[in-house]
């Protein structure tokens, strides 16, 4: 996604989004330097918690949404259903924003391409999100929809960067608002998530302590403040390169 304002040196004046260890910002082409922190795209409660319908998982099966920088080919989609299979688990993939393609479900060991309402229905049953790669380097939907799980007490799984003292994985596992993935292989994933599930207490403290976070944080009224304040300063306080903004 982007922004073009106008005027007369349009390539000085197009921002695109972009992820970074503290979420999606909102970075101009020509002066990476120059960038609005916004958070997460603005999804709202409604626009990820339609009415369930479509395909479902097998009964007694925890829908996962699982965040991934690229869809899988065909060979790793076979290793990560039948993994998740094997613990009980079904995983549910967003549309790429590399290749075409839509939503996926991974579930009783086939592989179902759903419509975009589909997508979103699979998305109301989601029991628990994860990503085995660093928030950063995530598609910005996938983040956006990891943080908008996280606001309705979903609980998360996310890798922590040690060499990154502002990575907001890091802080939520600090904060015992997501769970650590210490090890980033899906086999080892699945297992620790399908105790978890078990854990009623323990999914309990992770489900309300990052709904605390994502309000504090991520909520969607905030990203939209942030970008109303971008929009200002680019209209009428434009920043230089190098100047905050």
């Amino acid at each position: 996604g982007g922004l073009a304002l106008a005027g007369p040196a349009v390539a000085e004046r197009l921002f695109c989004l972009r992820m970074t260890g503290q979420g999606v910002v909102l970075q101009a082409q020509a002066w990476p330097d120059l960038r609005f922190h916004l958070g997460a795209l603005p999804l709202t409660p409604a626009s990820v918690a339609a009415p369930p319908a479509g395909p479902a998982p097998e009964a007694g099966m925890a829908l996962l949404f699982l965040a991934l920088p690229r869809r899988p080919d065909d060979a790793e989609r076979i290793r990560l259903g039948a993994q998740a299979q094997a613990r009980g688990l079904a995983v549910l993939l967003a549309p790429p924003d590399d290749a075409p393609g839509g939503w996926q479900m991974l579930a009783g060991g086939r592989l179902t391409d759903l419509s975009p309402a589909e997508g979103l229905a699979a998305l109301a049953r989601v029991r628990l999100g994860a990503s085995l790669s660093p928030l950063g380097r995530l598609p910005a939907l996938d983040f956006s929809l990891l943080n908008a799980l996280q606001g309705q007490g979903v609980p998360l799984a996310v890798p922590r960067q040690e060499d990154d003292p502002t990575d907001m994985a890091g802080q939520w596992v600090e904060a015992r608002a997501a769970y650590d993935i210490r090890v980033p292989r899906a086999d080892w994933l699945f297992d620790k998530l399908a105790k978890l599930l078990a854990d009623r207490q323990s999914h309990d403290v992770l489900a309300e302590r990052g709904r605390r976070v994502h309000q504090i944080n991520l909520h969607p009224e905030l990203a939209q403040e942030r970008m109303a304040h971008a929009l200002y300063r680019l209209l009428f306080e434009r920043p230089e390169p190098g100047e905050p903004a």
